[in-house]
Parts: C-alpha cells; sequence; structure tokens
C-alpha cells in the first residue's frame, strides 16, 4: 500500500500542500483511503516534516494491549490494540523508523513525547525520558501515526477525525488546511509537533522544559530565544 504514495496524484498534492502551509508545525491530518491505503483495521494521521533538523510531536496515548510478555491476551476491550509512529521517505516510500505503543515513554499525564532526530542525538534524548526515532536520510520525509483495531465506542481515536477532501487542489489556504488538523475531532490524543534546528533542540533539552516548545503549555524559554538558535 504505502509504496504506491509516489505515484498518487491526491497524495503527492496532499504533501506539497501541507509541506508549504504549515510553517514550523507539524499537523497531523487523515486523508482519503486513496492517498494512504488504511484497511479495515489500520487507521492513520499523516504528518510531514523535514528532511533536517529536529521534529518534536506530543500527543495523548491511547490504552493498547500490552502482549508482549505474555501477561495479557487482546480482548478487545482497550482503547486500540497497537499503535506506532513511523517516519517514512516519501519519494520512494521507505520505513526509516519506527517506534510503538510499548517502547515509548509516556510521562504521568499519559503524553507521549518523541522527538525525530539524528542519531547524534539518541542518547540525549532518551536519557531525557523522551522518545527518539530516526529521522535518517529519506527524501521528503513524512510521520504516520496508525492505530489498530480502534474501539468502537472509544472516540478519542482516528476513525473519528473527518477526512480531508479528495479532491486535489493547488489553492488550498492556511485557513482550510487547518480545519482538517486532527485536534479539532479528538484533542489531545492527535499528535501535534514543532521542527527546530539541531541547537535550538539541544538548548530546549538541556533548560529540562519538555513541553515548553508546545503552545497550550506554559513556557519557561522566551519563544524569541528558540527564534535566535534556529
Amino acid at each position: 500500500g504505502l509504496s504506491l504514495i509516489s505515484f498518487n496524484e491526491v497524495a503527492i498534492q496532499n504533501y506539497q500542500n501541507a509541506k508549504k502551509i504549515q510553517g514550523d508545525e507539524v499537523i497531523f491530518v487523515r486523508y482519503p483511503e486513496s492517498a494512504y491505503f488504511p484497511c479495515a483495521h489500520n487507521s492513520y494521521l499523516t504528518g510531514v516534516i523535514r528532511g533536517y533538523g529536529v521534529s518534536i510531536i506530543r500527543f495523548k496515548v491511547p490504552e493498547y494491549e500490552d502482549t508482549f510478555s505474555g501477561s495479557s491476551v487482546f480482548n478487545g476491550t482497550t482503547e486500540t490494540r497497537y499503535w506506532s509512529i513511523c517516519v517514512y521517505g516519501f519519494a520512494m516510500a521507505t520505513n526509516i523508523d519506527c517506534i510503538e505503543d510499548d517502547t515509548t515513554p509516556v510521562d504521568k499525564n499519559g503524553f507521549a513525547t518523541i522527538v525525530i532526530a539524528p542519531m547524534s542525538l539518541k542518547n540525549a534524548t532518551e536519557s531525557a525520558g523522551l522518545g527518539w526515532v530516526r529521522s535518517g536520510h529519506g527524501y521528503d520525509p513524512m510521520i504516520f501515526y496508525r492505530q489498530i483495531m480502534q474501539r468502537e465506542d472509544f472516540d478519542s481515536g482516528i476513525n473519528s477525525v473527518i477526512y480531508h477532501p479528495q479532491e486535489v487542489s493547488t489553492n488550498e489556504t492556511k485557513e482550510t488546511f487547518f480545519e482538517y488538523d486532527a485536534r479539532n475531532n479528538i484533542g489531545d490524543y492527535a499528535p501535534y509537533g514543532r521542527h527546530m534546528s539541531d541547537k535550538a533542540y539541544t538548548y530546549w533539552l538541556d533548560a529540562g522544559d519538555y513541553v515548553s516548545i508546545f503552545g497550550s503549555f506554559e513556557s519557561s524559554i522566551k519563544p524569541e530565544t528558540l527564534l535566535k538558535l534556529n
């Protein structure tokens, strides 16, 4: 399925629009079936990132069935069966790296902060208790947030996000694009992110203020400081 996105006109235009419109943000959108080929059990949100620097995303994680250690079996009582975050290269649909539900650090409030960064920042990121995904060298990278088998009565999962329109449009505006930001439908359960330079990320990490880059949280780092570092 994902190997076909490079030859899909809808997917190409969606990618170009998001890259042009979102600026330093990483906005997650649910695109139509023809764009990224979900199936009966898999649902996806998609975000566009840069091929350089660092991208940080944050979201409230759904319940999942942790069967890795054999301690439980899947019986459909959790909000999802499985979720993951993966980075792909758009042009060749290459899976660069992933992090999944049972390996992602989650804070006391149920949020995961995941950093897409080069290998040189792996140790510092994981030492801070954050999730790390290798940025790699994919051409035109994208993030896919996948959920498998969302429980029918769980209304904060990907299936509750409205689809971006099917039509290919080269004139999509910032206002119309942001109407399909997944946060409008599922709030904190939708990933949201920011781009920054390696230098700005190191400054942010050293400050220990791990939610400061996100607008919904109080920040002890002045925005102009990060802008100068970028």
